[in-house]
């Protein structure tokens, strides 16, 4: 996926912690987490049950011309609960299949993300930030990275000619709400599962044709790590996702990548455990264009750490003009 997100939007924000943007400081990396170690543990899923949506009828009109055709077939329909009860476990069975391919060992398990926020030029948000945003992240000392779009993407596409990572794009998330299926289903880095899939099931049942679902795996990714709930649209998220190349022992396993360095996945604490993450980035200082301090109960503090870890790696910044304090009032 090579969208020029700059084209609609000219700075995204990331929402993070003082200490968190200190390590960035320093080494100019960001940190995409492994999605199964997201804060939200139905990742993935969203997009899952959209094509499934899809297929249904599809199947639904398959199996009932075979139950018109076929007594002892509507026999065995009738004894497993009918139509509607078989068709949505062959959808299922579908989307286990295609989901454990793609993201199953040997395959693009080890899939990353790296979430921003779209806020609108000169709105509230784009001054001082979302108040779901504050209450999600910092642990008390929270602030926003604002970073120029168009240096994010010179840096994607420096990655992707470096790395092994066949799966590397930013992209635009869409919410299961209707105008964001539409959107989604014009996607045309995704629209090909919703085209290929349905023939793919025809072929199937009508013609005994063995399934081949590698050329869906990359529009699964991609529509896997793009779609959220709608509940979370007024975060208007843009993500980078990166995928790893498969290694010599997968069958997905490309010779001519191997020339490539592979990102080593790393370990950071997290609650009570530990989370998987890669660092992107690092050859040159990040596009930071400016950063929002948000509400605490220690915003002066965290604007002197900040106005001190800024003066140390960006001095060519005016800092009065580089932070700025968020006026959203702080709510315990």
């Amino acid at each position: 996926m090579d969208k020029l997100v700059s084209s609609k939007h000219p700075a995204l924000f990331h929402y993070t912690s003082v200490d968190a943007f200190r390590s960035i400081c320093e080494g100019h990396r960001l940190w995409a987490t492994h999605y199964q170690d997201l804060n939200d543990g139905s990742e993935l899923q969203q997009f899952r049950g959209i094509v499934s949506e899809a297929i249904v009828p599809d199947l639904r009109t398959i199996f009932q011309d075979r139950v018109e055709a076929d007594a002892e077939f509507a026999e065995r329909v009738r004894r497993n609960g009918g139509i509607k009860a078989v068709v949505d476990q062959e959808a299922a069975m579908w989307l286990d299949n295609l989901h454990r391919n793609t993201f199953g060992p040997g395959a693009f398990e080890n899939t990353f993300i790296f979430s921003f926020c779209a806020h609108a030029p000169d709105s509230y948000a784009w001054r001082h930030g979302l108040l779901s945003q504050w209450r999600a992240y910092g642990n008390g000392a929270p602030i926003a990275m604002v970073l120029d779009t168009r240096g994010v993407e010179d840096l994607m596409k420096y990655e992707r000619e470096t790395f092994a990572h066949p799966i590397n794009h930013i992209g635009e998330v869409y919410y299961d709400d209707a105008p964001g299926i539409a959107c989604l289903k014009a996607d045309k880095d995704i629209s090909h599962i919703f085209k290929r899939l349905p023939q793919m099931l025809e072929e199937f049942y009508r013609s005994n044709t063995e399934a081949d679902i590698r050329d869906l795996m990359g529009p699964f990714i991609h529509g896997s790590t793009l779609v959220k709930h709608q509940g979370f649209r007024e975060e208007s998220e843009f993500r980078i996702v990166v995928s790893p190349a498969p290694g010599p022992e997968s069958d997905l396993h490309n010779p001519q990548r191997e020339a490539k360095e592979r990102k080593p996945m790393r370990y950071r604490p997290r609650g009570n455990g530990e989370a998987r993450y890669i660092e992107l980035f690092g050859q040159t200082k990040l596009p930071l264009e400016r950063i929002i301090i948000g509400p605490s109960r220690a915003q002066n503090l965290n604007i002197q750490i900040v106005s001190e870890l800024v003066a140390k790696h960006y001095p060519e910044v005016d800092i009065s003009r580089f932070i700025s304090r968020s006026e959203t009032p702080l709510l315990d």
